[in-house]
């Protein structure tokens, strides 16, 4: 058994790929031996990989680019979440009626705080809808509070916080997942150097996240109960609609291979706001060697 490390920025349902592969043993027929940490943040996360405190990080794959751009060298090697896993919900039944007609003019949406992926793709609705953005941003955990207390209209919310809001009454008005297609949003980050030397390493663990990738959508019941064990607050049903959500709409794959058209959208949003030089610049971050690709890099 090899010991490997994983620095994963939080515990999320999300990353269902990784705590199938661990907690069924999926990583140990491969020969790992998988141990995984929480470290607050993306650049966290990174940070571990680049001090050598982790082998792997699970986070977003544009710090690896964002690193780079600063003398680092990070790979992001395979994907874990591929689809864009924000949702509008709303409470209200007026709100509903009014993003139907006019879309979000005069509404207020409450996410995640720049630059997180969730802000920078609210902000892009609105302006594609020629609308001055009307954001107001919520630490994890806070933003459905700020719906409650009506102090926004809608909040850009994670599973399997929106299923907890829809078995309460709450509505989904739209899916980031279905306007921005393909993105990656979460993957698999290691070191450049140490990657040349452990490739066998880095596809044993990819290896066992296809594995993962397979239950999970062969066995939601299987997976369910894995998930409620690590999720002991989320109930059984509401990790189950979570689940069937994510799958449904792509942002948990099929596979832990590169979408490079996901990671181009993921790139083409980090240059948008200045945090990589451009696409093109930020492509070189990507290996797909490890663990193949959807398409071509």
């Amino acid at each position: 058994m090899t010991t490997v490390r994983v620095a994963q920025t939080g515990d999320f349902p999300l990353y269902a790929g990784l705590y199938v592969a661990k907690d069924a043993g999926l990583f140990a027929k491969h020969g790992l031996d998988v141990s995984i940490t929480s470290t607050g943040g993306d650049e966290k996360s990174a940070a571990a990989v680049i001090s050598h405190h982790a082998e792997f990080a699970i986070g977003d794959p544009t710090f690896a680019a964002i690193a780079n751009q600063r003398g680092q060298n990070l790979k992001f090697v395979a994907s874990v979440v591929d689809g864009a896993p924000f949702w509008g919900i709303t409470f209200k039944s007026t709100v509903a009626d009014s993003y139907a007609r006019k879309g979000l003019a005069g509404l207020r949406v409450v996410t995640f705080p720049a630059p997180s992926t969730a802000y920078a793709l609210q902000r892009e609705m609105f302006l594609s809808q020629k609308l001055q953005p009307n954001i107001q941003e919520g630490a994890f955990g806070s933003v459905e509070g700020v719906l409650e207390a009506g102090r926004a209209d809608i909040a850009l919310e994670l599973e399997p916080n929106v299923s907890m809001a829809t078995a309460r009454g709450g509505r989904v008005l739209y899916s980031m997942a279905q306007r921005a297609g393909p993105f990656a949003v979460t993957g698999v980050v290691v070191d450049g150097n140490w990657a040349r030397s452990h490739a066998s390493i880095i596809g044993a663990f990819c290896a066992s996240l296809d594995e993962a990738f397979r239950i999970i959508r062969s066995d939601q019941g299987r997976t369910n109960a894995i998930l409620v064990k690590r999720f002991p607050t989320v109930p059984a049903p509401v990790m189950q609609a979570a689940l069937s959500r994510s799958v449904s709409e792509g942002v948990i794959p099929s596979t832990s291979a590169i979408d490079s058209a996901g990671w181009d959208n993921a790139l083409r949003l980090r240059a948008a706001v200045g945090d990589v030089a451009s696409v093109s610049a930020g492509r070189a971050a990507a290996d797909a060697s490890y663990c193949g690709s959807k398409k071509a890099l």
